[in-house]
């Protein structure tokens, strides 16, 4: 409403001076979003000289208090869209330029609202509601026109026009999750346009639907994949908006180390060494079977041995020289459902005989 004067003090060594000692001029402090100037001049007895400063000028926000009230309206024949008066601290602002003005509901009778969305130096929104009433019969019976059916009054007055919900303004306390084994709910915030959460159960329904769009219960959101939350609106509210969250698949605790990293296990020719004699496996992703492969082995032995894939089973070719060798194989515990695929590579030192 005024241009930003913030004060402004000055100390020399610690100690404060006296604001009678100099003066205070602004420039650009009457545009908000931008950086005024602040110049502190000496008043040539105790001080003298001068000092320059910048500040940034915010755009204040409207609120539902700066709106008058707006009086009853009647019903004329179309949409009733009185003026608005908004003030701040005592000064009115102009519409057009501190703020854009729209309505809902009223072209009947009922309840209907505004809302004010600030421009220029001024931001947010502010909404207010009036009463919208139906022009009362003539004293001849009603021969002056009207469009009601029936036309001796006392009739039901139809609903105001409900406000549709919007995507921007329904959001989630969180949209992307991480598999814990159990359900995951977000937090549901809903407002309407003068920017006023709306509560659940009156203004709006809750529910939630798996990733093909079909209605689940609020605990199955569990597993890893993707969901959506349904916003209804109900009452003075209209619409439907939904709302898309995920859940990923958790890390794999798999783990597998050489059964025994200092000693060499022994094979002979021509003979299989089982997995379980070389490598211990810990824990793995809730049945995430475990694939073997040979990651690395010596030149004059690699091409006599071979690994099974599925049980891990390490066997030396009757060619084979025998010796001391040192082989690595990679372990995979395969991705589940709800959780990722890990690897592990463990060392192992063979003897052959």
């Amino acid at each position: 409403g005024v241009p930003a004067e913030p004060a402004v003090a000055l100390t020399v060594n610690g100690t404060a001076l006296d604001p009678l000692s100099y003066s205070v001029r602004y420039i650009a402090n009457d545009r908000a979003g931008g950086t005024a100037v602040a110049i502190v001049s000496g008043n040539n007895r105790t001080t003298k000289g001068s000092l320059t400063t910048t500040f940034p000028v915010a755009r204040r926000a409207l609120d539902d208090s700066m709106i008058a009230p707006i009086a009853e309206q009647t019903l004329s024949g179309g949409a009733v869209e009185p003026a608005v008066c908004v003030t701040a601290d005592g000064v009115q602002l102009a519409a057009g330029t501190d703020y854009l003005v729209s309505y809902f509901g009223n072209d009947r009778a009922g309840t209907a609202r505004v809302t004010v969305t600030g421009m220029g130096n001024y931001e947010g929104a502010a909404g207010a509601t009036f009463a919208v009433v139906a022009p009362k019969p003539s004293d001849g019976g009603g021969t002056g026109g009207g469009s009601s059916a029936g036309g001796t009054g006392g009739g039901s007055t139809p609903p105001a026009k409900a406000e549709a919900l919007a995507a921007a303004r329904v959001t989630l306390s969180k949209a992307n999750f991480v598999y814990p084994g159990k359900a995951q709910k977000p937090a549901v915030t809903v407002k309407n346009a003068a920017g006023k959460a709306l509560k659940a159960g009156s203004a709006y329904t809750l529910s939630y639907l798996n990733a093909k769009k079909k209605a689940i219960g609020a605990s199955a959101a569990k597993a890893a994949g993707t969901y959506y939350v349904k916003v209804v609106g109900k009452g003075s509210y209209s619409g439907t908006v939904t709302k898309k969250f995920t859940i990923a698949k958790g890390a794999n605790a798999f783990k597998a180390v050489p059964k025994a990293a200092k000693k060499a296990v022994s094979v002979k020719v021509g003979k299989a060494l089982a997995a379980s004699k070389y490598v211990k496996i810990g824990k793995r992703a809730f049945g995430g079977k475990v694939a073997y492969k040979l990651a690395k082995a010596p030149a004059k032995l690699k091409k006599y041995l071979k690994v099974n894939a599925k049980t891990g089973k390490l066997a030396v070719g009757k060619k084979a020289k025998k010796g001391a060798y040192t082989v690595k194989v990679k372990l995979t515990s395969k991705a589940t459902a709800n959780y990722k695929a890990a690897s592990r590579t463990v060392k192992v030192k063979l003897r052959v005989k």
